[in-house]
This record gives C-alpha cells, sequence and structure tokens, in this order.
C-alpha cells in the first residue's frame, strides 16, 4: 500500500538508434516474485529489429505517458495446485494531472495436461492512462519433448489473442507459432507473428502493431577433433533471417546475419564474427540524433559485429563488442566495452560500462557516448553498499543512486537510499549554480510470513 518502490536500483540507460521504444527489465521485487507464473507462451522475436510483443508488461503498473503515478494499493496471488498454476494481480493507481486515478488487472492461469503439454489463458483489463476500459484475452499452449530423434529436444508454442475497448478499428486480433530445436551441436527455430492493425494490450509491450513478424535461424556448433586446446569446446557457424512486413505485405524491416566463424570455450568465453545486411523502409523522416534526421526512404546497408568475451570464471572479465559498416547512406561504429572485477574474496565488486557511437551521415554526423559504474561493497552477508553512476551524452545527463541495505532478519530488511540527478544539461550549468534533484529515502520494508 501507497508504495514508492525507492529500495529498487535505477535503470540502466540505453542508446537507441532505432524508431521504436526499447525494452526496460523489471527490477521491482513486488512484481518479480512469481513473475514467471504470468508468462505467456507466445509473441517472443528473437531478432534485433524491435518486435514481438508481450501481452502483460509490469513496468506499464506505475507509469503513465512516461511519467510515475502513484500506487495506492495492490494485491497478488500467485502459486501451483498440482498441475495448475496460476497468477493474479489487481493494482489501484492514483491520478496525477492528466492521468485519472484507475485500476488494473492481471490473471494467468495455465494447466500442465501431460509432461508434453501445456495449456494456458491471460486476461488482463485497464489501461495506465485510464483513457479506455482495454482488455486483453489471449490463450497458449506449449509443447516439448527430449526424446526427438531418440535423444534431441524439440518444442512448438502457438498462441491467438484478441484485444478490446481501446476504441481502435481495425484488426483487433493476434496470432502466432514458434518451432524450435535446441540441441548441442545443431539448432534451428522458426517463427511467425502476425498483429492486427488495431491490436492494442494496453498493459502490454508491442513497439510493433499492424505487422507480420518472420524470423529463422540455424546454427551448428561442431567440435574440434581433438580437444587438446583447454580454452576451446565449440566452433559456432549459422545464419539468421528477420523480416517485418506490414498486413499488406509491404517489407518494412529486414535483417540477415552470416556468423562465418565462431568459438566457445570451456569456461564461458567466446569469440564470434557476424556479417549482417539490413533494410529499413522509412515511411516518415527518423530522427536519430537530436542533431540528426533522416529523410524517408528505403535503405539498405551492410555491417558487421566481434564479439569477445573472457572467461568467467576469473575474477576480472572483458566483454567486447564492435559494430560497423553502412549505415542509412552514411557510416558508423558502435562500440562497447564491460569490464567486471571482483576482489576482496567476493566482498568488492564493481563494473565498469562504456558504449560509443560514431556516425558520419549525409544530413550530418552525431557522436553518443554512454557511461556506467556500478561498485557494490558487502561489509557481511547482511550489510552492504551499493552505487550505480551513468552518463548519456545525447541527453547531457548525470546520476548517480546509491543504497545502503541492512538484513535485519529474514523478510525483514532496512534500506537508505540516496538519489541525486542533474535536471538540466550537464556541460550548460553555469559555474557555482548547481542544478539538481536530490532526494533521500529510509525505508524498512517488514515483510509477515506464517
Amino acid at each position: 500500500m501507497n508504495t514508492d518502490f525507492a529500495q529498487t536500483e535505477a535503470d540502466s540507460e540505453q542508446i537507441n538508434l532505432t524508431q521504436f521504444p526499447l525494452f526496460f527489465p523489471e527490477k521491482r521485487a513486488f512484481f518479480l516474485d512469481g513473475q514467471s507464473l504470468f508468462a505467456f507462451n507466445g509473441g517472443p522475436f528473437n531478432g534485433d529489429l524491435n518486435g514481438g510483443f508481450i501481452p502483460y508488461y509490469s513496468r506499464t503498473v506505475g507509469l503513465a505517458n512516461g511519467s510515475t503515478v502513484p500506487i495506492d494499493a495492490g494485491g497478488k496471488l500467485i502459486g501451483r495446485a498440482g498441475n495448475l498454476s496460476m497468477g493474479v494481480l489487481d493494482v489501484h493507481t492514483g491520478d496525477i494531472p492528466g492521468v485519472p486515478a484507475t485500476n488494473l488487472g492481471v490473471a494467468r492461469f495455465a494447466y500442465n495436461a501431460t509432461d508434453h503439454w501445456q495449456f494456458g489463458t491471460l486476461y488482463t483489463k485497464g489501461d495506465p492512462t485510464a483513457v479506455a476500459h482495454a482488455t486483453f484475452t489471449g490463450f497458449d499452449t506449449a509443447w516439448q519433448t527430449s526424446t526427438f530423434l531418440g535423444d534431441q529436444n524439440l518444442g512448438a508454442t502457438a498462441w491467438g489473442g484478441d484485444t478490446g475497448g481501446t476504441q481502435k478499428t481495425g484488426q483487433t486480433r493476434g496470432w502466432g507459432f514458434d518451432v524450435n530445436y535446441p540441441n548441442v551441436f545443431w539448432s534451428w527455430e522458426a517463427q511467425l507473428n502476425v498483429f492486427g492493425d488495431a491490436f492494442d494490450p494496453t498493459l502490454g509491450f508491442l513497439p510493433r502493431p499492424g505487422t507480420r513478424q518472420y524470423y529463422e535461424n540455424v546454427s551448428w556448433y561442431p567440435r574440434p577433433a581433438s580437444n587438446t586446446n583447454p580454452w576451446l569446446e565449440n566452433y559456432a557457424f549459422g545464419e539468421s533471417y528477420n523480416q517485418i512486413s506490414d498486413l499488406s505485405g509491404h517489407t518494412q524491416s529486414s535483417k540477415a546475419v552470416l556468423t562465418p566463424f565462431g568459438t566457445y570455450g570451456f569456461n564461458g568465453n567466446y569469440l564470434n564474427l557476424h556479417l549482417t545486411r539490413e533494410y529499413e523502409s522509412l515511411s516518415t523522416p527518423f530522427q536519430v540524433d537530436p542533431n540528426v534526421a533522416i529523410p524517408a526512404g528505403n535503405y539498405t546497408f551492410d555491417g558487421y559485429r566481434l564479439e569477445w568475451d573472457t572467461p568467467t570464471a576469473s575474477t576480472t572479465t572483458w566483454n567486447f563488442i564492435l559494430l560497423g559498416g553502412q549505415f542509412y547512406g552514411g557510416h558508423a561504429l558502435n562500440d562497447s566495452v564491460q569490464f567486471n572485477w571482483y576482489a576482496l574474496d567476493g566482498k568488492l565488486s564493481m563494473l565498469l560500462f562504456y558504449q560509443g557511437v560514431y556516425a558520419q551521415l549525409p544530413q550530418g554526423h552525431f557522436v553518443q557516448r554512454l557511461w556506467q559504474f556500478n561498485g557494490t561493497y558487502s561489509f557481511s552477508p547482511d550489510l552492504s553498499i551499493s552505487s550505480f553512476v551513468q552518463y548519456d551524452t545525447s541527453a547531457d545527463q548525470l546520476g548517480f543512486n546509491t543504497r545502503l541495505h541492512w538484513v535485519i532478519a529474514d523478510d525483514k530488511d532496512l534500506y537508505v537510499v540516496w538519489n541525486r540527478n542533474w535536471r538540466q544539461a550537464v556541460t550548460s550549468l553555469t559555474p557555482g549554480v548547481p542544478d539538481v534533484a536530490d532526494t533521500v529515502i529510509v525505508k524498512l520494508a517488514w515483510n509477515f510470513k506464517e
């Protein structure tokens, strides 16, 4: 009741070079608890063209039109009884200017008919903006086996759903299926999802309605003839293809990926090279950067992606990703580096992350950079302090999120949280005149359990 979730760690910012919203994972403990019981077997999209959908996306609860909405009260019931699993959620949100108070509800039931078959249904009601009495009703099924052709894994899912109450005209239904063959040496997948132009799950995440979305991939992971190399377990070769078209069949986006060579080690290290060809059809100009707009038109560009990750068992790990090639009539380079360090017998952990985008286009050039630091020190198993700092040059915003967490006893926690964010462009601040938003929160979380 009347929670602000102030103890939750801040979101990690992302650089967005697409026309569509990015996905941010849920971090609030109330919504994470039993999250798998609300999972729907339908709508995934394993490509990176901002496709797919999630019919119940818990981050829509407490947010509306980009603003935080107070949660007056909420309740959740989750559990299993024999072969039946269920998750029921009901939340009442308060009002803010432009968004009246409203009620949001979710109900998910799934039944394991056999060791191989599961059938389920999902129902959501409500609109976070309180504009309409929107609903989503969906049904899904999943089948899997580990004895295909003797000892191989094979799985399939299918779904169908309908939305109502959003006052949109057009096709309100969606459906899809996925067939997956995930095995040690060979894996492949084929997927199709169709979303009507008026298909609008208001409590879900759907970046691209009114589309048909296709995805397929084939991968081969042969082992070397002799395992004399202690760090090489498998080679990797493969291809994948993504395509998103409108309901009339016009291709909006597509991407073909070829993996001519890759390696995976016993300790989690890997080195992969991917060659890509991407197509984008822009019906309207696209503002890729505050200072650069890409005009409407059809664009095809070739590129590459190089990934290298060091062994995960080490106290020091590195991850490098380098993307380059053509980009909307010009060229772009996108590189990222992540460094993890664990010390003092695991009491101290540090993460440093950097991403940079350098683009030279006919309409102009731009540079975007993102820095992040996340450090945690544990004085004891019950007392720790963590700090998350990030700076994004595209918005010129700097933010700190520091949390002291003391586990007093089982299900009893004390949090002291300090947030500081520069509310305007950091580089344009007048010297000696700070423009910051400071918040200090002390929270005692006391859970009761029989």
